[in-house]
């Protein structure tokens, strides 16, 4: 199955299960009702996220939109914030990648960064709460398959063929898992 895998859980946690040759990566995930609206790096290491709390339903989440610059690694990340402001991290250098849009109610609840000791990092993927998975990828990041549960769904078990995870499959968050003619399985990328 690959050198490792990892979930993340709606309580904030990560449960990481890694061969000895897996690559190194940092996680952080925003707790319940919370929102990723930023980040801090020391060096090429992130080390921690600015929150803030999700607004009331309806309301739009604090990030527009992510975008950045790569080459070898990610050389740049931009949040671009609601109020007009962007928080950019990083420096010049590299190829444009994004920006991609959020929607109005869609926030960012988990960053993941695969190491390096320049730059920030090989890449950095960002998980939101729409169930969408949006990565900076240098040209010397692993390739990694990785998949976000929509919202009102969780993930009730894995399709794995060879080393490779191929699909997950899906059941109601408040519902527990049905009958396994009833789940349903998704692809992923």
């Amino acid at each position: 199955m690959g050198n490792a895998i990892t979930f993340y859980t709606s309580s904030c946690n990560a449960f990481e299960f890694q061969g000895a040759d897996a690559r190194r990566r940092l996680r952080f995930v925003a707790p319940v009702g919370s929102q990723i609206v930023g980040l801090q790096f020391v060096g090429s290491r992130l080390t921690g996220i600015h929150m803030e709390g999700v607004p009331e339903s309806g309301a739009a989440g604090l990030v527009d939109g992510i975008g950045g610059r790569c080459g070898y690694a990610v050389d740049q990340i931009n949040f671009h914030l609601r109020s007009g402001v962007t928080r950019s991290y990083g420096g010049g250098g590299g190829f444009e990648q994004g920006p991609w849009a959020l929607e109005p109610n869609e926030y960012i609840t988990v960053v993941e960064q695969a190491r390096r000791e320049a730059y920030l990092g090989n890449s950095v993927a960002f998980y939101t709460s729409a169930g969408r998975v949006l990565k900076l990828s240098g040209m010397e990041a692993s390739v990694s398959r990785r998949f976000a549960a929509p919202p009102g769904l969780q993930i009730c078990g894995v399709d794995v063929e060879g080393a490779s995870l191929t699909g997950v499959r899906l059941c109601g968050a408040q519902t527990g898992c049905p009958e396994p003619a009833e789940i349903q399985c998704l692809p992923v990328s």
